[in-house]
């Protein structure tokens, strides 16, 4: 029996290419001259205002060198990112230029706005990079729910880096066509709505924020926690009269007499209660991480393990029509239904990839159709188990028969184990194969032998893309996905996330055709200075932000008499400064100073009410926790409101008051030991202790 594997050996490499990139990148380093240096030479005057912006060149370009770079690992969204890298090369020119010749513009450099000008582009590169971090990668995927339009986020970016250029009087020319060309990218890649996609594909937030917890939690630390199934309640028929149903060597029962299940024999010799040989802790780690997949309904579920007659049986979701490739052998398939089909694999698929695990066997055979009130949707089945765990076939079996469906780079490693590396392309490179074996309804390459495949897709050739009827449209985007994940080249491949959209489009537009189921303004600080008039003023550095929280975690733990009152100011400076330009955290720091240092608590609650409606995570929870002190019922649907808000981004403590009062039914909630529970398990996975205690009284297990 196949299930599957997270393929940690993968990881592994892609840990040591991640060194070796970083080796290679601090050669790089170590080879360029310090930012500022040819600079630094020439300020003899140790008391010149200059000497300030030294630093501040450097960590500026740094953070310019590490968008660029970032463009090589972007996954998703590729043309926005591309607009914001583009424009940063363009900045990063203007920068180098103004580091150059500094001493022809020496008098701007002696204005405190000016200098608190590049500060703020500084914080407005930050914000680019990070949100190039988290818009690019599919491990970043779920932030997605909790972010703006994305297209707004970008817009204010790109403003903010315009006024910011032209308070520090960069020259920055964008021709034309150049935005034109930035409009296009953005439009092409803001059609993708990732919130409104992700919605579709997540059902239940909290419960999918829960189970990727859990597998996280499994993968991590090798736990073998799979659900046993008593036998008595696997009946022979259910309420309704229906009864048992055999297909080969699986069959079917009625999980306590409702729900229909798939018992399929566990093809190892080995006792899965008492076994602790590594093969068998991977078969039920494997086992303990598919049980967690339950949020996605378009992957099989996994109920848990069973003995019947003495043998041990793996429980499944029953898939009343069997696996597609029965399907189609058995019936034509209409275009619609193929469509319908194509889109809900393409959805497994990108499930999978945003909880970074692979599915290795991606064919119709592995697909199961389920039948839910005449609903046919198509499951993801069958993870692939390490063979070393499954003697159900021997590795010339398997090789025999899924090379029709395997990418040309793991075909050419087969001799090399050490190279054979797994990817995302490659599961790509299978989807592009089953779904020309869907359209066409046959196994691919069937009449050629083992050997002449090989060699055929080695050479770059594939199977024949020639359609002969149905809807133009459809058939064309299938075409057009087939040969997209065809390509030899695995970068080049489509992405799972544009096929889903394509595919989900065309369903959407076929669906609505027949009627029925198959510039945000930021305040910039201008320079008031002029060649024929500055005065040269001694600028007082601004601590950055990171600085300024960890110094002030210092000196509020102090009692009032050690404080140091020229430390406290320059905190307060900083602070005051990066707020007043839209940094979150130097906003929510601003009210811990007032809180803790200031003692002026009504200011600080303003402030923490300004941070919690601008969602600053932390400061929602802080916020919601003195309302709670107010004792005012009126104010329930507030602490509710910013609790949930804080504890759907994963904030800990949020996560533990959250869970605790929709368990327990408080501030004008029912009752929800479910949904309760969920966010419950999920602070406990982050070993919060009283969500510990509360889930042990409760005797429940959060993994």
């Amino acid at each position: 029996m196949k299930i599957f594997s997270p393929d940690r050996g993968n990881k592994d490499k892609d840990k040591d290419k991640n060194k070796n990139k970083d080796k290679d990148k601090e050669k790089k380093k170590s080879s360029k001259p310090k930012y500022g240096k040819i600079i630094a030479r020439e300020v003899y005057d140790a008391s010149s205002t200059f000497k300030n912006y030294i630093p501040l060149f450097g960590s500026v370009f740094e953070i310019m060198d590490n968008i660029i770079a970032a463009y090589d690992c972007v996954e998703i969204n590729s043309k926005i990112c591309l607009v914001l890298v583009d424009r940063v090369e363009i900045v990063k020119a203007s920068i180098a230029r103004l580091e150059r010749r500094y001493k022809e513009d020496e008098n701007k450099f002696h204005d405190e706005n000016y200098y608190k000008s590049f500060l703020q582009l500084k914080e407005i590169l930050k914000k680019i990079n990070k949100f190039i971090s988290d818009v690019s990668d599919y491990s970043y995927f779920l932030k997605a729910l909790f972010r703006k339009n994305i297209k707004e986020e970008c817009a204010d970016l790109l403003n903010e880096l315009d006024y910011t250029c032209s308070a520090l009087q960069l020259e920055i020319i964008i021709s034309e066509a150049e935005r034109k060309r930035e409009q296009k990218y953005l439009s092409e890649d803001l059609k993708k709505d990732l919130k409104k996609i992700f919605e579709e594909i997540i059902k239940d937030k909290p419960e999918y924020l829960l189970s990727m917890a859990q597998v996280n939690e499994i993968k991590k630390n090798n736990i073998e926690n799979v659900e046993r199934i008593n036998p008595s309640k696997l009946n022979d028929e259910d309420f309704l009269g229906n009864s048992t149903e055999y297909r080969g060597k699986v069959f079917k029962k009625y999980l306590n007499k409702t729900i229909s299940v798939a018992c399929s024999p566990v093809n190892i010799e080995m006792d899965l209660d008492n076994n602790n040989t590594p093969e068998g802790k991977k078969f039920i780690n494997n086992l303990a991480i598919l049980s967690k997949l339950y949020s996605s309904d378009k992957i099989i579920r996994f109920h848990g393990i069973s003995q019947l007659n003495g043998k041990y049986v793996l429980i499944f979701e029953w898939a009343e029509k069997g696996n597609l490739k029965e399907l189609y052998e058995k019936e034509v398939i209409p275009w619609s239904a193929k469509l319908k089909y194509a889109k809900d694999i393409s959805e497994g698929l990108l499930f999978l990839r945003t909880c970074e695990i692979f599915h290795h066997d991606v064919r119709c055979e592995n697909v199961l159709i389920t039948n839910n009130d005449g609903v046919l949707t198509a499951k993801l089945a069958n993870f692939e188990l390490s063979r070393e765990t499954c003697n159900a076939t021997n590795q010339f079996e398997d090789i025999s028969v899924v090379i029709r469906w395997m990418a040309p780079e793991k075909i050419d490693d087969m001799g090399n184990p050490s190279k054979a590396n797994y990817s995302f392309e490659c599961e790509v490179y299978s989807f592009g194969m089953l779904l020309w074996e869907l359209s066409f309804q046959k196994v691919p390459y069937l009449d050629i032998d083992l050997d002449n495949i090989y060699h055929h897709i080695l050479k770059g050739k594939r199977e024949q893309l020639k359609f002969l009827d149905g809807p133009n449209d459809i058939m064309d985007c299938f075409k057009n996905i087939i040969r997209e994940s065809w390509k030899p080249d695995a970068k080049q491949r489509l992405k799972i996330l544009d096929i889903y959209i394509k595919l989900h489009s065309l369903l959407s537009f076929h669906t609505s055709e027949s009627g029925k189921s198959p510039n945000k303004n930021i305040d910039v600080l201008q320079s008031n200075s002029n060649q024929d008039d500055y005065n040269k003023l001694t600028i007082e550095p601004v601590l950055s932000i990171e600085d300024g929280i960890s110094k002030l975690k210092i000196e509020k733990e102090k009692d009032k008499k050690d404080r140091n009152p020229e430390e406290l100011k320059k905190i307060w400076r900083g602070l005051e400064f990066y707020s007043s330009i839209d940094n979150l955290d130097a906003l929510y720091w601003k009210a811990i100073y007032l809180d803790t240092i200031e003692k002026d608590k009504k200011q600080a609650f303003n402030i923490y009410k300004e941070a919690a409606l601008k969602g600053h995570t932390e400061a929602q929870c802080r916020y919601a926790q003195l309302l709670i002190n107010e004792k005012d019922p009126k104010l329930n649907s507030e602490i509710v409101f910013y609790l949930k808000s804080s504890a759907e981004k994963g904030y800990l403590v949020s996560l533990y008051l959250y869970g605790k009062i929709i368990y327990e039914g408080k501030f004008g909630l029912s009752e929800d030991h479910t949904n309760g529970l969920t966010f419950l398990k999920l602070a406990a996975l982050k070993n919060h202790p009283l969500a510990l205690k509360f889930l042990k009284e409760l005797n429940e297990s959060y993994i």
